[in-house]
């Protein structure tokens, strides 16, 4: 082997390395998720909140399959504009069960919620549904990347 090949191979392998030890540094973030769901849902419940602080909780890529959704939102401005509908309904929720998938630089939660909403006739009433969330860092702060929900069919919570 040339002198050349060993350092072409050397540093090929550091930079395999480096990727790994740079994707290990990044793992054990399930706490730092929970955060970020839990600060989703917290600014949902806040009567306070407008739809831009919970469309500023995703990324500027983000994109959003809402359960009452009728399309894709997938900017800010038209993440927002699925929120100033839905905060009208006053949601308000709790994380049934999450299960997290850490990746490193991402991060998924899936799982199930339910939420209390107030219908058209000013009645309150519980929607079960179940989320997939894709988060990445941006910004400083892990932000979602993509947000999917679904209305619930029937799924029993262990």
């Amino acid at each position: 082997m040339k002198t050349n090949d060993i350092i072409k191979y050397g540093l090929y392998g550091m930079g395999i390395y480096g990727v790994y030890i740079l994707m290990k540094a990044r793992k054990n973030n399930k706490r730092e998720i929970e955060i970020a769901l839990n600060r989703w849902m917290d600014t949902l419940c806040n009567p306070n909140s407008t739809s831009e602080d919970v469309a500023n909780l995703y990324a500027q890529d983000g994109v959003l399959l809402g359960t009452v959704a009728q399309r894709i939102y997938q900017t800010p401005s038209d993440i927002k504009l699925y929120f100033d509908e839905f905060l009208q309904l006053k949601p308000c929720g709790v994380f049934d069960e999450i299960i997290i998938k850490d990746y490193g630089m991402a991060a998924i939660a899936d799982g199930l919620y339910t939420f209390n909403i107030t219908n058209q006739e000013g009645e309150e009433e519980e929607v079960k549904a179940r989320f997939s969330y894709v988060f990445k860092e941006e910004d400083g702060m892990w932000k979602i990347s993509t947000h999917h929900s679904s209305s619930d069919p029937g799924f029993e919570v262990e």
